[in-house]
């Protein structure tokens, strides 16, 4: 009898030991599958927010090439409007200069001379006037196309700082995703 309890016990405390790893593992089992839920779940967030942010990068990039090609394409027409006035204020200068010279000339000694004289000296003011306000517009003309050209050359270099940027971005992504 004594060994029939014995026997029985052993059985008994197998039977529980059995029954205690069976759900300890059932319970393992449904955190692992809960886990790779989640993992799940958070690559697929990840995947999603990862193709949002590089399709908004491409589009911003497209822009941004735009805007330099833009930029671009207007910079000899402007260099070509800048020449054309900058020629043109020459061309009037040297008519004026010219019109004050024959104005000079015409100074003779004679008994109107001096009425003459009074006249040319009048128009001499106007046309040194007119000659000197060609020169200001001249000048502003010269430094508005320099000032054109140096925010063509500051635009073109945030342009390739921020290309140079989207690049290094892309490819610091693309390299963490592999």
């Amino acid at each position: 009898m004594i060994l029939d309890l014995k026997t029985t016990l052993l059985a008994g405390g197998a039977a529980l030991a059995i029954g205690l790893s069976v759900g300890g593992f059932g319970a393992w089992a449904a955190r692992g599958w809960q886990a790779e839920r989640d993992l799940s779940d958070l690559r697929s967030t990840y995947d999603r927010a990862y193709a949002a942010s590089s399709e908004q990068a491409r589009v911003k990039e497209s822009e941004l090439q735009s805007i330099a090609d833009d930029l671009r394409a207007r910079v000899p027409d402007e260099d070509l409007q800048t020449d054309n006035d900058r020629a043109a204020a020459d061309a009037s200068a040297d008519g004026l200069r010219i019109a004050a010279g024959v104005y000079a000339d015409s100074a003779g000694c004679d008994p109107a001379a001096e009425q003459r004289g009074k006249a040319a000296t009048s128009a001499a003011g106007l046309l040194s006037d007119l000659l000197a306000e060609c020169s200001a517009t001249k000048s502003a003309v010269a430094a508005a196309a320099d000032e054109s050209y140096k925010r063509a050359l500051r635009c073109e270099s945030q342009y390739d700082h921020t290309r140079d940027a989207l690049k290094n971005s892309n490819a610091l992504q693309g390299g963490s995703q592999k």
